[in-house]
Order: structure tokens, then C-alpha cells, then sequence
């Protein structure tokens, strides 16, 4: 048989909730561990450049270690901490040169973290403006 195997199919995960308790009780989840309670989840991609440089001992939100890498990461792109943190995912090909990824992104909502998909983007964008309406009145 001449060729190769084609590529494992992506797991759906879109139904699955992660949240994990035991980290809960020791650590709030803001800004700074947000990428901490990600890593523990099963969304989290052990080979994402995010990663790599945690093997490394390298803090996950320095932006400037992430833009002299190629390859898949996440970035956090909104928060209203303490009750919502988004995770994009996107494709680096260079310093100036990403590429956001439709699938792959995620949201912790109320500590409980969840891929969410394309079509439910729009929903998500209405309930983070309908936050910052009502945390300025």
C-alpha cells in the first residue's frame, strides 16, 4: 500500500464543560492563571507554542516570547474578570503575521470552561456588552 493515513479527525468537544474544583479552592482564576486552570483542561493542546514556553519556565502572557514563534497559541482577548475570560486561538507564521482560527476558542464562564463554536460568537459578544453596561451603572 503506497500513501499515507490521513489525519485523525479533531474530537468534538463541544459539549464537554471543564471545571476543576481542587484548583478552584487553591487559586482564583484571573488575567495572570488564566492559562494555568487552561492547561489543566482537556481543551488545552500540548504542543501550542503557549506550552512550549511553559516547559520552558517562560511566563505564558509575555507576548514578546509568542512573537518569535511559529505555530498554533492562544491569546486571552477579553476578560471581565472575575466571571469571564475568552481564549482565542490563532495560527502565528510570524512576528506581524496571525491568523485567528474559527474553531478552537474557548470561554470560562463562572470558573466552567467551554469550546465555544463560530455561530456562538455573536451570543457571546451580546453578553459581554450587556456586562460592561451593567458594571457601569
Amino acid at each position: 500500500m503506497s500513501g499515507s493515513l490521513p489525519p485523525p479527525t479533531a474530537t468534538d468537544m463541544t459539549g464537554i464543560c471543564s471545571r476543576d474544583q481542587l484548583w478552584l479552592n487553591s487559586y482564583p482564576i484571573d488575567d495572570n492563571l488564566v492559562f494555568d486552570y487552561f492547561a489543566l483542561s482537556p481543551f488545552s493542546d500540548w504542543s501550542c507554542n503557549n506550552e512550549q514556553l511553559r516547559l520552558r519556565s517562560v511566563h505564558r502572557l509575555d507576548s514578546s516570547q509568542l512573537t518569535k514563534m511559529t505555530g498554533i497559541e492562544y491569546m486571552l482577548s477579553e476578560f471581565m474578570d472575575p466571571l469571564l475570560f475568552v481564549i482565542r486561538k490563532q495560527k502565528r507564521d510570524g512576528p506581524d503575521k496571525v491568523i485567528r482560527m474559527l474553531r478552537g476558542g474557548h470561554f470560562i464562564m463562572h470558573q466552567r470552561l467551554l469550546q465555544w463554536l463560530p455561530q456562538s460568537w455573536k451570543r457571546l459578544d451580546m453578553m459581554m456588552l450587556k456586562m460592561r453596561i451593567r458594571q457601569q451603572i
